[in-house]
């Protein structure tokens, strides 16, 4: 099920607003410029979110900008209203009680997920496939955005620009160096090495030092990695993002070994902003093609 429509965490939210940096709140900062703000994704509040919200920014700032923050989020988010028989119902969950209220209005608005900082006081009811938190909720939005998109690329791309042949990692006592040989669609091979700060990122540095020897390459940065994996011996499911200007492109790969999948991951990332920027294509009618 594609996630549309999201309650989102009351911490998580004052934790955005008033800008504490922390890993968590990284990724929770790209879901709400990205999926959030632009309304690819619709957020939910309840009545009682904002009016604690208010109160901290009130505290903080004083009362206009308090009011100034609520205008804000009421131009992006739907507010639901808390009904006395949600409170009740809540108050005999086996959760701490903003928990359990939470659950419950996802149940009565009916909501996709509910956007937190931290699953774990959810784990008393298992309700993994509701209790999102940001990085999984960028991986479940992307994956489904490149399932969607997948085939209308391949058709577009015709043949794969870039094929990673090998890649070679060593680790020992110095910073870890990776060899990578990729081939373009022309069978033509490029052996290139890195040094980098752990095996995946020596992995990706080689992959992208061989790409550029190919051709040119916008600037660009990479702004999310997520990998997940069910079981020690099944395969890594690995997710990259990158941007380069208002675009975003992701590239998912999946191999029993993560830094394998990571750089093939970032192969696939890099292979589609590459068609984007393809010159013999005409892209005006795509604009954040990869988010739309």
């Amino acid at each position: 099920m594609r996630t549309q429509r999201v309650l989102i965490d009351e911490n998580l939210l004052l934790d955005l607003l008033f800008k504490k940096k922390t890993p968590l709140t990284r990724s929770a900062t790209l879901v709400w410029d990205f999926l959030i703000a632009p309304r690819r994704i619709q957020g939910y509040v309840s009545n009682i979110t904002l009016d604690t919200i208010w109160f901290h920014a009130k505290c903080l700032e004083g009362r206009q900008v308090a009011s100034q923050v609520i205008d804000r989020l009421l131009s992006v988010l739907e507010c639901q209203e808390i009904t006395q028989s949600m409170l009740d119902r809540a108050r005999v969950l086996p959760l701490p009680f903003s928990a359990g209220l939470q659950v419950v209005c996802v149940e009565d608005w009916e909501l996709d997920r509910i956007l937190v900082l931290n699953s774990l006081e959810f784990q008393k009811v298992g309700l993994w496939d509701t209790i999102f938190t940001a990085d999984q909720l960028i991986v479940d939005y992307l994956s489904h955005l490149l399932k969607d998109q997948r085939a209308i690329l391949e058709e577009r791309l015709k043949v794969t620009p870039f094929q990673l042949e090998r890649i070679e990692i060593h680790c020992g006592d110095v910073c870890p160096k990776a060899i990578a040989i990729i081939r373009n669609s022309s069978g033509e091979f490029l052996q290139e090495r890195a040094l980098g700060n752990g095996p995946i990122d020596a992995a990706c540095k080689a992959v992208e030092r061989a790409i550029r020897r190919f051709t040119s390459m916008p600037d660009y940065r990479m702004i999310h990695y997520t990998v997940q994996s069910t079981r020690e011996d099944s395969e890594s499911s690995v997710m990259i993002l990158l941007q380069s200007g208002d675009s975003l492109f992701p590239g998912r790969a999946f191999h029993t070994d993560t830094v394998l999948a990571s750089a093939h991951a970032y192969l696939d990332a890099i292979s589609h902003m590459l068609w984007f920027y393809s010159p013999q294509d005409n892209h005006n009618n795509h604009n954040n093609y990869y988010l739309d």
